[in-house]
């Protein structure tokens, strides 16, 4: 039998602190934006281009503790988890979605002064990621 695999794997820079909620039971969601950038050679002008993608994370417990004391607006980061749809109305009716990366294993690419090495680019962080919602503002500022 064939298996269907859905893992989104990106590297860029956090587009701004995490935003933490606290949740009933003790639980913790951690949720922040990361930019990353394309670059290509136009091929009629010569000229480089680029293009800027973002994409929305978040994790939970054991992940948004490490978020929460670490991650911060600007660093260069390594996300990979699972995609997943939100779908949701606006207060007007329109049909709005988002594409969210549900954080099973992250790390911060960035040399972070007093971090555990987990955190300064050695190894992932472990924790299991759940679910829930978000948005995202595409009118942030690039952290890059």
């Amino acid at each position: 039998m064939r298996k269907c695999q859905n893992r989104q794997v990106i590297a860029g820079w956090m587009g701004k602190d995490p935003k933490m909620s606290y949740l009933k039971n003790d639980n913790i969601k951690a949720t922040f934006s990361v930019a990353t950038k394309f670059s290509w050679q136009n091929k009629k002008t010569q000229k480089w281009e680029e293009s800027t993608e973002w994409f929305q994370v978040e994790c939970w417990k054991y992940l948004a503790k490490r978020v929460e004391k670490w991650f911060r607006k600007g660093l260069f980061v390594h996300v990979e988890g699972p995609t997943q749809t939100k779908r949701w109305k606006g207060d007007d009716g329109t049909d709005h979605e988002m594409k969210v990366i549900k954080a099973a294993d992250l790390w911060v690419l960035d040399r972070l002064e007093g971090a555990p090495p987990a955190l300064d680019g050695a190894r992932p962080a472990e924790g299991p990621a759940t679910d829930s919602g978000g948005q995202v503002d595409e009118n942030e500022d690039l952290p890059f």
